[in-house]
């Protein structure tokens, strides 16, 4: 009162890598989950990918039966065994001299990786028992790039599809056991479009007197107008600030039309337009976009 302060930030979103893994959250800050498994550990201690809870309470709400779940949840998290895998799994590896004894090994070894070619590994299974049993010699195992699963006779189509049946996709975008229609409930990472990511931030940003923290990627094929365009229906939002980064890992969706009613995402007119932002580079990690609002606006004048 006696010196005119406003626009104190006492409270605001912002994305902290490390006190999400202290909370075990599987998403940090707005940004919604790239995938809808979460890494964890076990009664043993050794690290494992279960489920997110949000999807099984949707499987709950939605009434599916258990046969469907458990066939949905296959699909997302995997089997993290190549017991029943398709292609590559005890029976073939045997006939191509892997025993049940390193065999065994290997099952043991699949939850600490993310893929079965790192896990069928001379040093998994033994440098001996690979130049005895299956006749490698010791330049061909320490050679740059060696893959012990193409030298078995497998193809990267075997390799894949032993992935996927032992890792899952990490989405429900393959869960055939899932309605179509419901598929885009679990819908996670780059394919909630920017739009609908604006308007959750629109949502949050009145209970908060910084800012959301919010960032949107978009592909590095967009023009910066299009990127121009999101900023300013931000800024018409009411939010705050927002990050714009033009992404060369996020490919660009066709438009589709759509007779479905639009939503508004214009909460009020701001008094001044946006600022016109420029690119910047940002190394590998492709182009970013920053804007904020001018300090007229960010105090709140209505």
């Amino acid at each position: 009162r006696a010196f005119g302060l406003r626009a104190t930030q006492m409270t605001d979103l912002t994305p902290s890598p490390k006190l999400a893994l202290m909370m075990e959250c599987a998403s940090m800050g707005l940004e919604p989950m790239q995938r809808l498994t979460m890494q964890t550990k076990d009664e043993t201690g050794a690290p494992t990918s279960v489920l997110h809870q949000a999807v099984n309470e949707v499987f709950l709400r939605m009434d599916y039966s258990d046969a469907t779940i458990k066939a949905a949840s296959l699909t997302i998290v995997g089997a993290h065994s190549l017991r029943k895998a398709p292609r590559i799994n005890a029976a073939s590896l045997k006939a191509r001299g892997i025993d049940d004894v390193a065999f065994e090994k290997i099952e043991s070894y699949l939850p600490c990786v993310n893929s079965v070619r790192l896990a069928v590994t001379p040093w998994i299974i033994g440098t001996d028992y690979c130049r005895d049993r299956l006749k490698l010699s010791d330049q061909e195992m320490d050679a740059s790039g060696f893959n012990l699963l193409k030298r078995l006779g497998f193809s990267a189509e075997d390799i894949g599809e032993a992935d996927a049946f032992c890792y899952g996709f990490g989405t429900a975008r393959n869960a055939k056991s899932l309605p179509l229609r419901h598929r885009p409930l679990f819908a996670c990472g780059d394919e909630i479009p920017p739009e609908a990511r604006l308007r959750m931030a629109q949502a949050v940003q009145s209970f908060i007197s910084g800012d959301t923290g919010l960032v949107v990627r978009l592909p590095l094929s967009q023009s910066v107008e299009h990127g121009a365009k999101t900023a300013l229906a931000a800024w018409r939002s009411g939010l705050k600030s927002l990050t714009i980064v033009f992404d060369p890992d996020v490919a660009a969706k066709p438009v589709l039309k759509s007779k479905a009613r639009r939503i508004r995402i214009s909460s009020r007119p701001m008094a001044k337009p946006v600022v016109a932002a420029k690119r910047s580079k940002s190394g590998k990690h492709g182009l970013v976009l920053t804007t904020r609002k001018p300090a007229s606006i960010r105090r709140g004048a209505r």
